[in-house]
């Protein structure tokens, strides 16, 4: 099934890996997101991943869940995409985000020294 469709198929994991990732860091990792929100925001992720992407590529957006079935059948067929696919939708969704981030939120606040140490900067000599 795959192997017909090659780089629709990657694109697909990719994007799919890219969502999960993306919601995750929106929920999950934000220090300023609703807590309430990510279980059903990271739940809802792959599940729409499923629904949108699954034809195309069987919906393994994790390369954890494509090993398993493939050692129990000894199908090892496309398996660079189902490898390289969602660790690099998922990398480039970490970026984006992070870089998304970073544009929207002011610089972060000076820390407060701690117990031993100087509040001023360090003076070059």
């Amino acid at each position: 099934m795959i192997e017909e469709q090659g780089f629709s198929a990657y694109l697909a994991a990719a994007i799919g890996a890219f969502l999960i990732v993306w919601a995750g860091m929106g929920t999950a990792v934000n220090p300023n997101a609703p807590k309430d929100v990510a279980g059903a925001a990271i739940g809802g992720a792959p599940a729409l991943g499923v629904l949108i992407f699954g034809p195309a590529t069987g919906a393994s957006f994790n390369p954890a869940r494509w090993l398993g079935p493939a050692l129990a059948s000894g199908t090892w067929t496309d398996a660079w995409l189902y490898i390289l696919a969602p660790i690099v939708g998922g990398v480039a969704s970490a970026f984006t985000y992070l870089s998304v981030m970073r544009l929207e939120s002011p610089a972060l606040p000076a820390q407060p020294a701690r117990r031993g140490e100087s509040a001023e900067p360090p003076v070059a000599v």
